[in-house]
Parts: structure tokens; C-alpha cells; sequence
């Protein structure tokens, strides 16, 4: 390799990929204006929402005048495209073993269209010559430069669960994940009215701990974060220990 510790050899290498990436899934991506399926997967949904967070996190970076960030962004997003690429391919295998699944993989191949198409408008700023090359190659007779600025979908940039760490006298011990849109109870409520995941889960990581169990989950909410706090008492009796599981918004 000749090119070897040379400046700005990682970047031409991964300029490389992005071509080789794009070009490679052209052959299996949908029509430009096919509709978008009625229900995505797990993994086309994955896909999309890094896509919106990139394209909500670039816009944010470039404005602030942060283009390393931005790069780093797009790098992290190309690394997403062709992990997602590579599973499509692996479906597609398995659905041309089975002649009743046409439809299997819809989802993420319209995903892999809209990803391929806003990856190319973010890169436009930055390697104009290759983001035209590439916005030719997936089917548009415009320009690129003419093209606008990829808008985010914020209800896509938010995760459907957020994770609370639980720490024991100070010092964390695990996380627990929960869905960002379950009704907690107020302060003051008992195990009856948690959400059982949450109590399960919180109880498990404090079984974890010698000599303690758990003995009850209260809720504290305040206008800037969310604390949830799990008693422990010793066992046996004797003074309770207060441990904490908290998540800053």
C-alpha cells in the first residue's frame, strides 16, 4: 500500500467506501417516488432514526461551525448504511428461498433509499464532486447542489426507551431501560402502581447487592430530570439504604 501514512489517506478511503457502498445497493433499492410501506421492521426503523439524528446532529454541528463533528457524524452513518446493507442482502437470500414472501424486506429497502439519497445530501457540502456523482448514480437528472437541505423527523430522533442507571451507596451498579411513554406513578405510590418492568428490573440489580433487598420504588419528578429511587434495607431489619436510579433529560 503506497499510500500508506500519507495525509489523508483514511478520508480517500473512506470517500472509497461511500462509492463502493452506494453504487453496490443501487441494483435493489425501490423507485424514487415509492410510496413508503405502511409498518417498518425493527431494523428499518433502526436505520432511520440514526439517519434523522445524523441529519438533526449535522445541521446543529455545521451551524455551530463544528465540521469535525459533522464528519465524524457522517462517518458513523456510513458505518450504519452498510451494516444495514449487508443484512437487506442477507433477507433478500433468504426470501428468494421462499415464493410467498415477495414483500419481505420492503421496508428496509425503502429505508436503504431514503438513507443512500440523504447520506449524499449531507456529504454535498463537503465533497461536491463525489455527492454529484453519487445523486447521478441513484437515478436523479438534477443537480445536487440544486437539491435541498435533508429535513429531520423529530419523531424520529427520539428513542422509544431511555435507560435509568441504578447506583447502590453512590457508585453505579447496572441500568435499567424503560419505555420513554409508560405512565409512572407520582411520589407516594406503591410496587401495585409501578410499572412492572421497571420494579423487576430496578429489584433485580438490588438483589445483586449482599445483605440488601429491596423494599419499595418511589418517583420523584422535577421540572429538569427524573429520579427514581429504590429503598434497600439490610436484611434482617435494621437501617434502610437509600440507592438511586436517575436519568438527566
Amino acid at each position: 500500500d503506497t499510500t500508506r501514512g500519507r495525509p489523508g489517506t483514511g478520508a480517500w478511503r473512506v470517500l472509497q467506501r461511500l462509492w463502493r457502498l452506494v453504487d453496490g445497493m443501487v441494483g435493489r433499492l425501490p423507485a424514487r417516488e415509492t410510496r413508503p410501506p405502511a409498518q417498518f421492521g425493527p431494523a428499518a426503523l433502526g436505520l432511520r432514526r440514526q439517519v434523522h439524528k445524523t441529519v438533526a446532529g449535522i445541521g446543529a454541528d455545521i451551524e455551530a461551525f463544528h465540521f469535525n463533528k459533522a464528519v465524524a457524524r457522517i462517518y458513523e452513518l456510513t458505518n450504519a448504511l452498510d451494516d444495514a446493507a449487508k443484512a437487506a442482502r442477507r433477507v433478500g437470500v433468504a426470501a428468494a428461498r421462499e415464493p410467498t414472501s415477495d414483500s419481505k424486506g420492503a421496508d428496509i429497502d425503502w429505508a436503504l433509499r431514503e438513507a443512500a439519497e440523504i447520506l449524499v445530501r449531507l456529504i454535498g457540502p463537503m465533497t461536491p464532486h463525489l455527492g454529484e456523482a453519487l445523486w447521478r448514480r441513484l437515478g436523479h437528472s438534477t443537480l445536487l447542489a440544486e437539491s435541498a437541505w435533508p429535513k429531520h423527523d423529530p419523531a424520529l430522533i427520539v428513542d422509544d426507551t431511555v435507560t435509568l442507571a441504578v447506583q447502590v451507596n453512590g457508585k453505579l451498579r447496572g441500568t435499567v431501560a424503560r419505555a420513554r411513554d409508560i405512565d409512572i406513578a407520582q411520589r407516594g405510590g406503591g410496587d401495585q402502581d409501578r410499572p412492572a418492568a421497571l420494579v423487576d428490573g430496578v429489584g433485580a440489580l438490588a438483589a445483586q447487592q449482599q445483605d440488601l433487598h429491596p423494599v419499595g420504588v418511589a418517583l420523584l419528578d422535577r421540572a429538569d430530570d427524573r429520579l427514581v429511587e429504590l429503598d434497600l434495607e439490610r436484611r434482617g431489619g435494621g437501617g434502610g439504604e437509600r440507592d438511586a436510579a436517575q436519568r438527566q433529560h
